[in-house]
């Protein structure tokens, strides 16, 4: 699965700050940033289950489906930015990795 990619004329800078998330089916679970400015944020699926990405009112097999070992990047984005994510069949862990820019 290949990532979106928004053009933008800064760089990708260094790790700001990553941590891992466990998401579960039975609910959508919002997530925020942790950091401030224009950054990339990457999220990658470490499974076992499908992952979906979307608005509050996703449901298993609608959205941004991320799978197993597959990632998905939103960039540029800001503070502001945030999404909710739920595990499709099982309860997942979602890598979240934000980037500074340059």
């Amino acid at each position: 699965m290949g990532t979106n990619f928004v053009y933008h004329s800064l760089q990708v800078g260094a790790v700001l700050t990553t941590r891992t998330i466990t998401i579960t089916t039975g609910a959508s679970q919002q997530i925020a940033l942790l950091t401030s400015g224009a950054i990339l944020v990457n999220f990658q699926n470490n499974g076992p289950a499908n992952c979906t990405l979307g608005d509050s009112a996703i449901v298993a097999n609608s959205g941004d489906v991320v799978f197993p070992f597959a990632n998905r990047e939103f960039y540029p984005v800001s503070e502001n930015f945030t999404t909710w994510a739920r595990a499709t069949s099982a309860v997942t862990v979602l890598a979240v990795t934000e980037y500074g820019v340059v």
